[in-house]
């Protein structure tokens, strides 16, 4: 009888965490075609892109990123960067998401070429 309570207890408290765990960043999904990552600069949202996606989406996936803390995305504990950075990368491949190209403007510009230096074989450029 411990072993089941045990085991329903884990199970409900797993659940809830996964439920109301932080996440890194929000992303929408526009268009077809080669998979196209485009990260906003520090203090903006992924609606800084809306004029390239307008373009952009008729011959590619654009993969729209909002991070926390901005927009209405919730903050989360530092080190947000590196954070964010590595949910991305797990992001890429619980999609399978075949190496996206990477876009970005000022930080989202520094995280495409940290993404790219250390991630090479997931991204494409």
């Amino acid at each position: 009888m411990k072993t089941v309570t045990f085991f329903i207890l884990s199970l409900v408290s797993s659940i809830v965490t996964s439920l109301y765990a932080q996440k890194s960043f929000d992303v929408f999904v526009k268009g077809k075609g080669e998979p196209v990552y485009l990260f906003p600069g520090f203090g903006c949202t992924g609606e800084l892109w809306n004029e390239t996606v307008s373009e952009l989406s008729k011959t590619h996936e654009c993969h729209i990123f909002t991070f926390a803390g901005f927009g209405d995305v919730a903050p989360i504990k530092t080190p947000w960067f590196s954070t964010i950075k590595e949910e991305i990368i797990a992001y890429t491949k619980s999609n399978k998401i075949n190496k996206p190209t990477l876009i970005g403007h000022s930080l989202g510009g520094t995280l495409s070429y940290w993404l790219a230096a250390t991630e090479s074989d997931l991204f494409k450029k």
